[in-house]
């Protein structure tokens, strides 16, 4: 025995989470504000906890919900990330997302946030966002702009079993 108390965070088992990476026909990004620990008062796209008995793509749906009153079609992964801090240790799959009603695009936010909006992702300067996210949301916006394919999909549809998708280089580019 090591001794550790198993209240030290490397005996903690790592928790999945999702997030959703949002545009509008705008091209503004959907940010919420961390309404709780980890990075409390932080901003970050929607997400949260895989529950028992839900596939990924079902908590993002969720989670969405939950956290903005948005419904949304999720599309393919576009990053996982691996976040530690003190007691807390999560794996987050992040997936680019789409609205499910483009008419119903008002945030108003809920759940364990305290602010859900659109932002221009020119201003995202203007946001404490959490470590790592403006890359994953820089590269989201290129291939939610271009509709090229990337991530990894669903191509089976299945929702259980992403895999890489062949990115073909535009010939004109």
């Amino acid at each position: 025995m090591s001794g550790r108390k198993t209240s030290d965070p490397i005996d903690i088992l790592p928790r999945v989470g999702v997030g959703a990476v949002v545009f509008d026909q705008q091209g503004r990004i959907l940010l919420v504000k961390r309404n709780s620990p980890p990075k409390l008062g932080y901003w970050t796209v929607p997400g949260g906890k895989q529950e028992r008995g839900e596939t990924l793509v079902q908590a993002c749906t969720r989670e969405v919900l939950e956290e903005t009153g948005l419904s949304i079609t999720v599309g393919p992964v576009v990053a996982v990330v691996e976040r530690m801090q003190g007691a807390f240790h999560y794996v987050i799959i992040d997936f680019l997302a789409y609205l499910a009603d483009h008419s119903a695009n008002a945030p108003r936010h809920g759940g364990d946030v305290s602010d859900a909006r659109w932002i221009d992702l020119d201003r995202l300067d203007n946001y404490a966002l959490v470590d790592g996210l403006e890359p994953i949301l820089r590269n989201s916006t290129t291939l939610s702009l271009t509709g090229r394919s990337g991530g990894l999909t669903d191509p089976n549809g299945n929702l259980l079993d992403f895999i890489v998708s062949p990115w073909f280089p535009d010939p004109d580019s």
